[in-house]
């Protein structure tokens, strides 16, 4: 059954990039993880080495992870001072032109002080 009306926006598949990124880096240490568990359960590799292996890459995750975000945390906070300066113009448009001209007036005097 189709829907009627207006369908929602989807971003394409390449919009967040980044953020697409490191959910397959993350899934990809998840399955090494979880292969160096069956490899452990199939006594293939002695238990030590696996669980040190599996330790090991779940600090090499932990790592990537936090460098990541730290560098995505800059951007987003830029993003976030934009789109807050795109709104208060808006809000300004919207609102009467007296109350503009008291707002920009009543700005100018605290930018004086």
């Amino acid at each position: 059954m189709k829907r009627q009306g207006k369908q929602p926006k989807h971003r394409p598949s390449g919009t967040y990039p980044f953020y697409r990124a490191l959910i397959e880096m993350n899934h990809a240490f998840d399955n090494a993880i979880a292969v160096l568990g069956d490899i452990g359960k199939l006594r293939l590799l002695r238990l030590d080495y696996v669980y040190g292996s599996q330790i090991n890459l779940e600090a090499m995750r932990a790592t990537a992870n936090y460098n990541a975000l730290a560098s995505a945390e800059d951007r987003e906070r830029q993003h976030a001072y934009r789109y807050d300066r795109q709104c208060e113009r808006w809000e300004d448009s919207q609102r009467d032109p007296e109350e503009r001209r008291a707002r920009k007036a009543a700005q100018r005097k605290k930018a004086k002080k």
